[in-house]
């Protein structure tokens, strides 16, 4: 991921922003996990990494949810839950 011409945080979201989901037939009861289009998603994800990935050190990025659709695959933030968005990182937000 370039970081030389505009702060990470923004290449960051400018990523998973543009990400879709393949468009292959999935069997029955089965559907992409893909939270980047939902508001609130977008809105903590702006908050997330304006506030920890806000410039354009070098930095390690892992990509990956904890499992489930009540943690990163709500929140858009890897191995973050809404619970801990708003008890550690301090992020007020309408997940259940």
């Amino acid at each position: 991921m370039p970081t030389s011409k505009s702060h990470l945080d923004q290449n960051i979201l400018a990523y998973h922003f543009d990400l879709k989901s393949p468009k292959v037939k999935l069997p029955s009861k089965i559907e992409w996990l893909l939270p980047y289009t939902m508001p609130e998603t977008q809105r903590v994800m702006q908050l997330f990494y304006s506030k920890y990935y806000p410039d354009d050190q070098p930095r390690t990025l892992i990509f990956g949810i904890n499992p489930g659709r009540l943690g990163g695959g709500l929140t858009g933030i890897p191995f973050t839950d809404p619970k801990i968005l708003s008890e550690t990182c301090h992020f007020e937000n309408s997940f259940p």
